[in-house]
């Protein structure tokens, strides 16, 4: 089993991530499944 993290960025890398925002150099950046925070997003590194 992969951490959390690990398949949030899999889903990413295969396109099925619908909260994916923008690839940067160190990691990505995605928008939150949950939005206590109207647009809380997310860096997964």
């Amino acid at each position: 089993m992969s951490c959390l993290i690990c398949e949030r960025i899999a889903m990413i890398k295969s396109g099925q991530n619908p909260y994916f925002v923008s690839e940067l150099p160190t990691g990505y950046v995605a928008l939150a499944d949950s939005q206590y925070f109207h647009g809380y997003t997310l860096f997964l590194a």
